[in-house]
């Protein structure tokens, strides 16, 4: 091992990241043999392999995995090191969000973050976010494997390896179209257990609240439409009979236009509601390096309204 080079170390994170050598030897300026003579000279010094063939991919095998956060880690320390004393240096942030979080709190998170750090001159250089959205499951699984810095989540986080902290609370709503024919009567359990539903895909956050929330009084579901994407699930809801459920925030427009309307968990049982409220959380890795831009962000979060 005392040939190791960091320049080894940066490959092997690329490519883990990229799964592609094309898309590495891009992405740090080499060719692809360039690419492959270093990942095949780890793997001797280690006399293990490091990526098993899947197709036209290259994904990690058992010891890359094993080895992929603390080379992360030692990269990310290295680049500090290298930035110490550099007023014109580049930080970046790695923030991982869901889809009820990322295309509606987040910008103005970031927004507000940067004027905070302007108005009291805090940090110096230019800052780079590399934003990551998917459902709470996959920005979590990115988190333990140490590639985000932070996520920002609404799902259960399970992994005890993680430090999670309580950020804002957020309100799910049962809805419909306008004009749909429960609208017409009085709507009950009955009848939404008689309806068909479009829902989050699994994995997601927010369909977890929704089936625990809806267990006790629905144990079946008929469920015809499942989707990533926020935006497709209130428009299939609006073009159709199907019931929805999403944060209120995620279709505010909607609701204020009329387009879609919220059907009042309070009337259908009086622990709907409740039930149906979720706390947002702050995540971070204990093992992954915390610099002093991260610890700003976080604390500037926790305040944010």
């Amino acid at each position: 091992m005392r040939g190791l080079k960091l320049r080894q170390i940066e490959t092997f994170c690329e490519l883990a990241r990229q799964g592609s050598l094309a898309l590495t030897a891009e992405r740090l300026s080499l060719t692809e043999s360039a690419i492959s003579v270093s990942v095949h000279e780890l793997e001797k010094q280690l006399g293990e392999s490091l990526f098993n063939k899947q197709g036209r991919r290259l994904v990690l095998a058992d010891r890359g995995r094993e080895l992929l956060p603390q080379a992360l880690d030692l990269m990310e320390r290295a680049k500090n090191f290298g930035d110490i004393g550099n007023t014109d240096r580049t930080q970046t942030l790695a923030i991982g969000a869901t889809r009820s979080i990322g295309p509606h709190l987040l910008p103005r998170l970031i927004g507000d973050f940067e004027k905070h750090l302007d108005a009291r001159e805090l940090g110096r250089g230019k800052r780079c976010y590399e934003l990551f959205v998917q459902n709470s499951e996959i920005v979590l699984s990115r988190l333990g494997e140490r590639t985000l810095d932070i996520a920002l989540v609404e799902g259960e986080v399970l992994d005890p390896s993680l430090h999670k902290q309580t950020w804002l609370s957020d309100q799910l709503i049962i809805f419909c179209r306008a004009g749909h024919p429960l609208l017409s009567k009085n709507p009950s359990l009955s009848r939404l257990n008689s309806a068909s539903w479009a829902l989050r895909e699994s994995g997601s956050g927010t369909r977890e609240v929704f089936l625990r929330a809806l267990a006790p009084l629905i144990p079946t579901l008929d469920i015809e439409v499942e989707t990533s994407d926020n935006a497709t699930l209130s428009a299939i809801v609006s073009s159709s009979d199907r019931l929805g459920c999403l944060s209120k925030r995620v279709i505010e427009n909607e609701l204020e236009s009329g387009k879609l309307i919220e059907i009042k968990a309070q009337n259908l049982d009086p622990s709907l509601e409740k039930s149906l409220r979720r706390s947002l959380w702050i995540v971070t890795h204990p093992q992954r390096h915390q610099r002093a831009l991260l610890s700003q962000l976080i604390d500037f979060a926790q305040k944010w309204k």
